[in-house]
């Protein structure tokens, strides 16, 4: 994990370098971070998430506005880190889905946070919220960091495997080809993507510990 938060830190600085050139103004930089959960529901997205919310508002270069479904509460909060709940039907969680539906009203919160962001910085490109985030950072023309923790899961149903297989193969390479830098958590996982051909900008690679 700590090797995925100092590479995310890395490529996240590097493009808060980009957009400070015209933002001399600012004292600091604003980043939108969408996870599907908050930290509280004790998945691994989540907290490698959170661990690299805390961290890199820490020197006052960044602040972080953090969305999630409202599932779960959000931490404590602390200076620089503002947490946005969002309106979620969790349905599919019951199935093994941890796919949250995030509803209208949240969506256009999310829509105009990303409109006033400097940066967009999403884990995992599939969760429904991550999708819309990707689309209304496109549409206002910000960058976008995906940390892609999640490749293909050998489900032991053979639908779903081969469903998510594909959509990673497909959708997923389309997302990640087009964001403005990639780091993958695992050999393995950017071999999935990878295979078929390069993208437009070298990924990174996170080793983890």
């Amino acid at each position: 994990d700590r090797a995925a938060i100092a590479t995310s830190q890395a490529l996240l600085t590097r493009l808060a370098l980009i957009q400070a050139l015209e933002k001399h103004d600012r004292a600091s930089l604003s980043n939108v971070l969408v996870t599907h959960y908050f930290s509280a529901h004790l998945g691994g997205v989540e907290n490698v998430a959170g661990q690299l919310a805390q961290r890199i508002v820490e020197n006052g270069e960044f602040t972080v506005t953090w969305f999630a479904s409202n599932c779960d509460l959000p931490p404590a909060p602390r200076p620089g880190l503002h947490f946005e709940s969002m309106g979620a039907w969790n349905w599919l969680e019951r199935f093994g889905l941890p796919w949250p539906v995030w509803g209208i009203g949240s969506l256009f919160r999310l829509k105009r946070s990303i409109a006033a962001a400097d940066i967009v910085h999403l884990h995992d490109f599939i969760y429904f919220g991550n999708l819309a985030a990707f689309l209304f950072a496109k549409w206002h023309n910000r960058p976008v960091l995906i940390t892609q923790h999640i490749g293909d899961i050998p489900y032991e149903n053979r639908i779903l495997r081969g469903a998510l297989k594909l959509i990673n193969r497909s959708l997923g390479r389309y997302i990640l080809s087009r964001a403005s830098r990639v780091a993958f958590y695992s050999e393995l996982v950017r071999e999935q993507f990878l295979r078929p051909g390069p993208f437009r900008v070298k990924p990174a690679f996170v080793q983890p510990n």
